[in-house]
C-alpha cells in the first residue's frame, strides 16, 4: 500500500505516522465529519495530536481548545479492538485521564476511517507498540 505524502484535498504534507480520521468520538464530545482531520503522532510526547485543517491556502492546522479533546496519549492505551469492514478501531482506555467536565475518566473512545489503508496503518502503528489487539466483527 502506498502511503500518499501530501493530503488528497489540500496538499498539506504528510507523514508516514499521520493518519486521516474521519471521525473520533469520546465519552462527551465528537469531532465533526465535515472536515480534514488527522491524529499526528508527536514521538516526544508519545501521543497523536488531533489536527483539523482551517486554511488549505496557505496550509493551516487547528486543535481544538479545552475540554474537548480528542488527542490519543499513547500511555492511555489498554487495548484496541477493530473492524475493517467498519472501518472502525474502538479504544479502550485507562482511567488516567480524568476529564475536568464531570471529574469522570475521559473514557474510551471510538475513531473512523475513510481508507481501509489508513486503517491497517494505524492497527500496524499500535502492533509495533505492543498494544493488545482485538479483531471484532461488529
Amino acid at each position: 500500500g502506498e502511503i500518499s505524502d501530501t493530503d488528497s484535498w489540500s496538499g498539506a504534507p504528510l507523514d508516514d505516522v499521520d493518519f486521516r480520521v474521519y471521525q473520533v468520538k469520546t465519552r462527551l464530545f465528537e469531532s465533526s465529519e465535515q472536515v480534514t482531520q488527522y491524529w499526528r503522532w508527536i514521538p516526544k510526547h508519545k501521543m497523536f495530536e488531533h489536527r483539523v485543517l482551517k486554511e488549505a491556502e496557505p496550509v493551516t492546522w487547528g486543535v481544538h481548545r479545552d475540554p474537548v479533546d480528542f488527542s490519543l496519549r499513547l500511555e492511555d492505551v489498554v487495548k484496541i479492538a477493530w473492524n475493517l469492514k467498519a472501518l472502525r478501531v474502538y479504544l479502550v482506555m485507562s482511567d488516567r485521564q480524568i476529564c475536568f467536565e464531570d471529574d469522570r475518566p475521559r473514557g474510551d473512545m471510538m475513531v473512523s476511517f475513510r481508507r481501509e489503508n489508513t486503517m491497517r496503518r494505524f492497527i500496524r502503528f499500535f502492533r509495533r507498540e505492543e498494544v493488545e489487539l482485538v479483531e471484532e466483527t461488529w
